[in-house]
């Protein structure tokens, strides 16, 4: 899996990327607030990743 973070100083915004190593073409966007969530919205990424979506 391929991870690249982003930064609000460097990008405009905050987040998260991960490919996996064979996509199949999709993508999906997960948008989660606060630094306090429930779930990490890092590891839905990694999740979609294994199903072969890129997840950010």
């Amino acid at each position: 899996m391929k991870y690249t973070d982003f930064n609000f100083k460097r990008d405009g915004f905050v987040g998260h990327l991960a490919e996996p190593e064979n996509s199949n073409g999709n993508a999906v966007i997960i948008i989660m607030g606060g630094e306090k969530s429930l779930l990490s919205g890092i590891k839905i990424a990694e999740r979609f990743a294994d199903f072969g979506f890129i997840g950010q």
